[in-house]
């Protein structure tokens, strides 16, 4: 519940929700899906789909919203990457993004009427989100492919853990940085 409560991500339910705040949300969420989905490309490359399920990226949705809001993308380079290299491994980093659209259409259902300056000008990402949330059931369903075998399950836990580790640590961060936009 600390990622859910980090306060670059609880202001986006503020009705006094900033400019500077919603790009710096945006940003936190750039820095850490961006990273991570490269680490997913890697494994995508060289492996199947996971019994039929095959991530939707997201990122590029939250560099269109900054561009549009007219923030220039620098490279990210967390202190932790995920190392993915079994399916396990890809299905516990996917359980954290891919659930990461149920609270993401919270947001969204939130901010689209209270924000309508955001909604209008940087919002694909929330877009995707709230269409993608009807996924969840069907993703759900391969996670519990891993139910037969505790080592599979341990390194799904270990890997989900881990991208949890990398979004806390990248809302912390920003949630003591001064605004600049």
């Amino acid at each position: 519940r600390t990622l859910d409560q980090s306060s670059v991500l609880t202001r986006l339910l503020s009705p006094d929700l900033t400019r500077d705040q919603y790009i710096l949300a945006l940003s936190s969420l750039y820095q850490a899906i961006n990273q991570v989905e490269l680490a997913l490309e890697q494994y995508e490359k060289t492996s199947l789909a996971v019994d039929s399920f095959r991530y939707q990226h997201r990122a590029d949705f939250l560099a269109t919203d900054l561009t549009s809001l007219g923030i220039e993308l620098s490279p990210t380079n967390l202190r932790v990457t995920p190392t993915i290299t079994t399916a396990a491994d890809y299905l516990g980093v996917c359980y954290v993004l891919e659930g990461a659209s149920l609270g993401s259409a919270h947001i969204a259902r939130y901010i689209e009427p209270q924000h309508p300056e955001f909604s209008r000008l940087a919002f694909r990402y929330w877009d995707f989100q709230k269409k993608h949330v009807a996924n969840w059931p069907f993703f759900l369903s391969k996670l519990a492919s891993l139910d037969s075998e505790a080592s599979l399950q341990n390194k799904a836990i270990a890997s989900a853990t881990t991208i949890f580790e990398i979004f806390i640590e990248q809302m912390q961060e920003n949630s003591n940085a001064k605004s600049h936009y």
